[in-house]
């Protein structure tokens, strides 16, 4: 599905080959096993854009979400897959399974701040999300605008 509305938006770029390594660092990080096939579906060499927003390459997603940047969040169960238009990480909340942003201006920690401070839950599972992205127009680009349009969950329940 999120495969097919990549290739609408992007008719010139081919898949790429997925590495075993990226399947096994997916499975061994708890994604379930249809969003690991979802997943390895959109492999790209490159970050592909879908509307506003981008699918980082599944082959790079180890790396990523090992540098010292992302590394608190995904340490808390927050893989990041993608980015926004204006920089904020787009990750999978692994314990909800829900969609998420991270505010880019705020990722560099402070000494008393959680990394959940700087997570907005959106309501949206993974296909619904990417959904979203390709058929609304005015689909949130960034955290602010989730904000906006969903709120803000209590940490407590958002995962």
């Amino acid at each position: 599905m999120i495969a097919e509305l990549i290739a609408a938006n992007n008719p010139t770029a081919r898949p790429g080959s997925v590495d075993e390594s990226a399947v096994c660092f997916l499975s061994g990080s708890g994604v379930p096993e249809w969003m690991v096939r979802s997943l390895t579906a959109t492999a790209y060499d490159e970050w592909m854009p879908l509307q506003n927003h981008f699918i980082a390459p599944v082959n790079q997603l180890r790396e990523l979400n090992n540098k010292d940047l992302y590394r608190p969040w995904f340490q808390r169960r927050y893989l990041t897959i993608g980015g926004g238009l204006n920089g904020d990480p787009i990750t999978i909340d692994l314990n909800t399974l829900l969609m998420c942003f991270l505010f880019h201006d705020q990722m560099y920690l402070r000494e008393n701040d959680l990394p959940d401070d700087f997570v907005l839950h959106t309501p949206l599972t993974y296909t619904d999300f990417w959904t979203g992205v390709a058929s609304d127009p005015s689909f949130p680009v960034d955290a602010y605008d989730a904000e906006a349009r969903w709120g803000r969950f209590p940490r407590n329940c958002a995962g």
